[in-house]
């Protein structure tokens, strides 16, 4: 809920109920290098949790101040934590947020080194210089493959671009036809391992076979 979350420990049986600050919008994600932490992310800040504290019965506060790095961008109370994917094998996180709490288009992305949220955790972090001006062109990220960023632009192209060699531009691979997107534009699209692309829509069911092949002449 908005005022607490429930960790289980599905061996041990333990649970507890711990009682973060107050927040807008948040995300639990697995720690991108450490498979022992989690990381809960708001609007923000980023908080940076091992399993064990999390099962023990405390005030959360008290670990988050200790564990935790603001992120330097425009975000306001408005401001609504829309997703987040881990990418280029575990090196980066490409953090997406919206201005109005379930609306699909992103208002602006933050590019953050994964190794920004190794010990010890730096007062605050800034998104990666190198994406801020193509980070304005993206409306939806679908996910990531290999060291791309695969991501859905303003005029509803399927782009991608490497997040370790990046050179100021992207490829286009196809276009989204709007009969594929709800009437409230809710994408639910996702990229498989071998480049196909997915998407759904209400039962309906769609796969471009291989769409990362293809490029714009």
């Amino acid at each position: 809920t908005i005022a607490s979350d429930n960790v289980y420990d599905l061996e041990s049986g333990i649970q507890n109920t711990i009682q973060p600050e107050v927040r807008a919008s948040w995300k639990w994600i697995n720690h991108p290098s450490e498979p022992d932490k989690l990381v809960h992310m708001t609007n923000k800040e980023a908080h940076v949790h091992t399993w064990d504290e999390l099962l023990r019965p405390h005030a959360l506060g008290a670990v988050e101040r200790k564990s935790s790095t603001k992120l330097v961008s425009d975000t306001t109370s408005n401001t609504f934590l829309k997703g987040i994917a881990v990418c280029a094998d575990s090196c980066k996180l490409a953090i997406e947020f919206s201005t109005s709490h379930g609306r699909q288009s992103t208002s602006h992305v933050f590019l953050l080194a994964a190794a920004a949220l190794q010990e010890p955790v730096p007062e605050t972090v800034e998104s990666l210089p190198q994406f801020a001006k193509i980070a304005p062109r993206i409306e939806h990220i679908v996910g990531s493959l290999g060291r791309r960023l695969i991501f859905l632009d303003r005029k509803m192209w399927v782009c991608s671009f490497d997040l370790e060699d990046f050179k100021d531009e992207y490829s286009r691979h196809c276009f989204i036809p709007n009969e594929w997107l709800s009437a409230s534009w809710d994408v639910k699209m996702k990229i498989s391992g071998q480049g196909d692309l997915i998407f759904v829509k209400v039962a309906e069911l769609s796969v471009i076979k291989r769409g990362l092949d293809m490029k714009e002449v």
